[in-house]
């Protein structure tokens, strides 16, 4: 017991590492899924792979009406270069 745990202690480095590093699929517990940090739409159903989705989970945009408005939403690429005179 002694000398399992001297041996042990022997085998430890100078400056352990910090963590275990980034929990993917391979170093997680089976059947871990990571995913891309978005929420889903909806559901597996049945063992056919059937997918469902679900109409509250839908993102729903609202965008403004615009009409009207003085600026522009996007600037122009060729523009006329600023004069010395207006600065």
């Amino acid at each position: 017991m002694i000398s399992g745990l001297l041996r042990g202690f022997l085998r430890m480095p100078e400056f352990p590492r910090q963590g275990r590093g980034p929990r993917t699929s391979k170093r997680g517990p089976v059947g871990f899924y990571k995913g891309k940090g978005c929420r889903s739409l909806g559901k597996f159903y049945g063992g056919k792979g059937v997918y469902r989705t679900d109409p509250a989970k839908i993102p729903e945009i609202v965008v403004p009406d615009m009409s009207g408005f003085e600026l522009k939403p996007y600037v122009a690429i060729k523009r006329a270069a600023p004069s010395a005179e207006s600065s």
